[in-house]
Parts: structure tokens; sequence; C-alpha cells
């Protein structure tokens, strides 16, 4: 039974690869990212998925990112560039 399937982070290597992979298991697959051109990307390789550019500091990309919906929730977003507190 295919699923409709969100996943955040899915510009970076983990989360492109979590939605190439539901995407050929035939799942619904939507991807969140901040990068526009780059989800775009993506989700030609899923066989034109449907995109959100989300904005953390922009309510209405979040609302409409929550309004969507979805069977399961993938919640992959990271910030990589962050400086770890165990080093802090």
């Amino acid at each position: 039974m295919s699923k409709s399937i969100l996943i955040t982070g899915a510009t970076g290597h983990v989360g492109s690869g979590m939605a190439k992979h539901f995407a050929d298991q035939g799942h619904r697959v939507i991807l969140a990212g901040r990068n526009e051109e780059r989800l775009k990307e993506v989700a030609t390789e899923c066989g034109d998925a449907e995109t959100h550019t989300l904005d953390l500091n922009d309510r209405a990309s979040i609302e409409a990112l929550a309004s969507l919906e979805i069977d399961w929730l993938i919640n992959n977003a990271a910030d990589v560039t962050s400086t770890s507190l165990m080093n802090a």
C-alpha cells in the first residue's frame, strides 16, 4: 500500500537518498528543505515529487507544511554547520 511520506532535509545526502528509495518503492514523497533549486533536482530524480521550501523563520511556510495530509514523517532536517555544544 502506497504511503505519503514527508521528508525534511530532503536536499542533503541522507534525505535525498531516502526520498529516492521511497519513490522507487512507489510511495508519494513530499520533499522539504531550504534550497529550492536542490529540492527541484531531487524531485526530478524521484519522478517529480512535491516540494516545499521550508524556512523555520517563516510562519507561512511552516503552516503550509503542517497542513499536508501525510502518512509518515521523516524528520531528517539538521544544521551541520553549527559548532557542537561538546566543543563549546
